[in-house]
């Protein structure tokens, strides 16, 4: 969902260095460091002009007030150095069916001391929805690992950045298991050993705070991962120290239901409902219920061979080589007759499959329904650690009504852990969902470094605030 902007991984002035097979034994155990990449130097300058051209409230303004706020929040985090440190490592982790798997990633490091080791807390930053494999933070791709670069470099985290399932190096066949809670918080909590093990104790030593945060899509895994530390066994060693998550579809089923049945406001990128049929496709392959002939529009399915922009057909153009806001126009043209012409949602899919499963009287108990609510966050629980959300009125793409039922949740629970919330408006208007995510991670960046997570007060809060 954020992370769907921003050229290439040359833009970061770095260049992945020394790919290849892991080291370690076959099926090693979950959160095994299996392989560290050479250290590479990337250029702070190229971040942060990263970040203000992903802020740009459009073509040919040079110096809206958006950015100049986001430079004043990245100010401060800390004194401005030209070069930081990243690595990139492979770590053992399990996928969607419990079988081995190796994932990758990348670690940013804070600059050391001079004289002794630097203490620093870790960080699990955990990005968006992202279709294209090498479009990952191994890569050094992306806004959200520039803000994971600038929050170690400046703000004197330890920044880990998984590559998610079947990103990056995981070279398993398939989609990405996008909101497939279980799949997202074994791949970041596993990482945690592995980022921390990479390090030369030498020059980086862990002060023992863990912190997650993810906004978007990235926001939901680190919800996922969260609960998944507090309540498997497996993972009690993890403590998070206090967690971000901020903007993502956290009352799932109902996120899902809300874009395929809006009829009345178009939806600015399709390519998320079509590529959610084809990983959950993947995921629950055996039931056949959301095999692609029964799910999608079958115009979409038609192979075309025109030369045109929609040349060939959706399963194509989601095999993980196009990013998302490229695959948008193509199912427009194909179904609109035109990049351009704005479409809802359920439009890109097959009108049986939206009646029978979406818009049926015993919703969420459909067949559909019941597997989209396993993965559903709000519900059953309530988190332990502090916490920090944020979420904006105006966005296009996640409603930030899962935010509200997040938290409308947690209060009937009797939440006793600090909760802080933080509206993204700009001059009293809500930011989009793009705009947002820059004001979120920041705003995150900065209340975990703070301290503001030990401010007990902010618990009484949540009851006050929720919208």
């Amino acid at each position: 969902m954020f992370n769907e902007n921003l050229h290439s991984p040359q833009s970061f002035g770095a260049t992945p260095m020394g790919i290849g097979r892991p080291s370690g034994p076959p099926h090693a155990p979950k959160g095994t460091l299996l392989r560290v990449h050479p250290k590479e130097h990337t250029d702070l300058e190229v971040l942060r002009r990263q970040c203000r051209q992903a802020a740009r409230n459009g073509p040919g303004e040079e110096d809206p007030p958006l950015p100049q706020a986001l430079e004043r929040d990245a100010a401060q985090l800390g004194p401005f150095t030209r070069w930081g440190a990243s690595q990139g490592i492979q770590y053992a982790s399990v996928g969607p069916r419990h079988e081995p798997r190796v994932y990758s990633g990348r670690v940013y490091l804070p600059a050391g001391r001079r004289r002794g080791p630097a203490e620093a807390p870790l960080l699990i930053l955990v990005h968006g929805l992202e279709l294209v494999r090498n479009e990952v933070p191994f890569f050094n791709f992306g806004p959200e690992a520039a803000l994971g670069a600038l929050a170690a470099y400046l703000g004197g985290f330890v920044v880990a950045m998984p590559d998610l399932p079947r990103l990056g190096l995981d070279p398993s066949p398939g989609p990405h298991p996008f909101c497939h809670a279980q799949s997202l918080a074994d791949c970041i909590l596993d990482m945690v050993e592995p980022a921390l093990e990479s390090l030369d104790p030498a020059r980086h030593q862990w002060d023992g705070r863990l912190f997650i945060a993810g906004y978007s899509a990235g926001g939901y895994g680190a919800l996922a991962a969260v609960r998944e530390a507090q309540r498997n066994p497996a993972y009690a060693h993890i403590k998070v120290t206090a967690a971000a998550c901020m903007g993502g579809p956290f009352h799932f089923h109902e996120a899902i239901r809300g874009w395929i049945t809006e009829t009345a406001t178009p939806y600015s990128r399709p390519y998320i409902q079509t590529y959610l049929v084809h990983a959950y496709h993947d995921l629950h392959r055996e039931t056949g219920l959301f095999h692609p002939s029964r799910a999608l529009h079958p115009a979409l399915l038609e192979v075309r061979r025109n030369g045109r922009l929609d040349d060939g057909s959706l399963l194509h153009w989601l095999n993980g080589c196009l990013p998302g806001p490229a695959i948008s126009p193509r199912i427009r043209l194909r179904l609109k007759g035109s990049p351009d012409t704005p479409m809802a949602a359920y439009e890109a899919l097959n009108p049986e499959w939206v009646q029978t499963q979406f818009l049926a009287p015993d919703w969420p108990d459909t067949p559909v329904g019941r597997i989209l609510r396993e993965n559903d966050l709000v519900a059953g629980w309530e988190p332990q650690a502090p916490m920090f959300l944020a979420a904006s009125p105006a966005d296009e793409c996640v409603d930030w009504r899962n935010t509200q039922e997040l938290m409308r949740a947690w209060q009937a629970a009797g939440c006793r852990a600090p909760v802080a919330f933080r509206p993204l408006t700009w001059r009293g208007a809500g930011l989009d969902h793009r705009r947002g995510g820059l004001m979120a991670l920041l705003k995150a960046i900065w209340w975990l470094r703070s301290g503001a997570w030990e401010d007990q007060e902010t618990a009484s809060t949540l009851l006050r605030m929720v919208p």
